[in-house]
């Protein structure tokens, strides 16, 4: 992992500090920062007395209080798998797999786990990279060019839901999600 977002705004709402927080990130991700980040006893008695932990004899149990900051029972993951494509169709015969059909596949457990180290501690970034791709699905089916979207891990790894960002102030979405308009531009 290369850089972990913050919203502090999430920690001061949470009445959390900094090494609380990523003492907690490390428990809802385990290791994504283990090697670099040494948990402290206070910070996890401290997480245990705000409500966010119990401390067991089998280890530490996060409560439904930190299972909500993280959004754990929301599986933002499968949303986004359950939309992108799995297979394309090529112009010239053929098709081209793009994602797994389920993330019980060994792709899919990768790219789980690369969704997680990406997103952890960040619901409106999974949110985002969901909505993100849907516009760039419709658009591609629109514009008659969906057999040239990359394949799923691609998408992820190289950072897609941010090249693709600017679709969703450009694009007019209805009530329902529906794109109803969108217009590209060729100046």
């Amino acid at each position: 992992m290369d850089s972990i977002t913050i919203d502090f705004s999430l920690l001061k709402k949470n009445k959390l500090n900094l090494s609380e927080y990523l003492t907690l990130y490390d428990m809802v991700c385990p290791d994504c920062i283990s090697k670099i980040y040494i948990n402290r006893i206070e910070d996890v008695d401290s997480l245990q007395r705000k409500g966010f932990i119990k401390i067991t004899q089998k280890g530490n149990i996060l409560r439904a209080k930190a299972k909500s900051m993280f959004r754990i029972t929301e599986d933002h993951f499968l949303v986004w798998l359950n939309k992108y494509p799995i297979r394309v169709k090529k112009s010239h015969g053929g098709s081209r797999h793009l994602s797994p059909a389920s993330d019980e596949t060994v792709e899919g457990k990768k790219l789980r786990k690369k969704w997680k180290q990406t997103f952890v501690g960040n619901p409106e970034g999974e949110l985002k990279a969901i909505k993100v791709l849907e516009l760039e699905v419709a658009m591609r089916i629109k514009s008659n060019d969906l057999e040239f979207m990359v394949e799923a891990s691609r998408w992820l790894n190289g950072g897609y839901y941010e090249k693709y960002e600017y679709l969703i102030e450009e694009t007019n979405v209805n009530s329902k999600g529906i794109v109803d308009d969108y217009e590209e531009d060729w100046s």
